[in-house]
């Protein structure tokens, strides 16, 4: 077997709902020099290939489409950070340079770069419309 059938299930993406779609979009792909993938809805979603992982931003009216609520999970209690992205760097230098540059681009740093209990290094931020995410790499100290 060959293709999509033969895989067990996968995760294809990790999406982000946006307020201004190509303004995120724009945001993931400068960070992590990445590409945007075809898209047959470019008004309504744009897929950010980072290394192989695809970053999906989709428009706000995917909510509609998807029956999702804003901001509520459950009986409506705020939805807070129930979800983040993490993107795996190379080594502690690129998380560094990574952190600069996401900051440069509008992100907000919410926690590091530094070593976590499970001794990578990694930095905790906010995307521009508040997404988290993170950035880490498993290299250990005095690697």
């Amino acid at each position: 077997m060959t293709g999509l059938a033969s895989v067990s299930p996968r995760i294809a993406q990790v999406n982000l709902i946006a307020a201004d779609l190509p303004a995120l979009a724009a945001f993931y792909r400068k960070l992590f020099s990445g590409h945007e993938t075809p898209s047959v809805n470019p008004d309504g979603y744009r897929g950010i290939d980072i290394g192989g992982s695809v970053i999906g931003i989709s428009a706000a009216a995917v909510r509609d489409a998807l029956n999702l609520q804003q901001g509520c999970m459950g009986g409506c209690a705020p939805l807070a950070d129930s979800s983040f992205v993490s993107i795996e760097l190379i080594d502690r230098t690129s998380v560094d340079t990574k952190v600069q540059t996401a900051v440069q681009l509008g992100a907000t740093l919410l926690d590091g770069p530094g070593i976590t209990p499970f001794n990578w290094y990694c930095a905790t931020l906010r995307d521009p419309e508040g997404h988290a995410f993170r950035v880490f790499s498993q290299q250990s100290v005095g690697s």
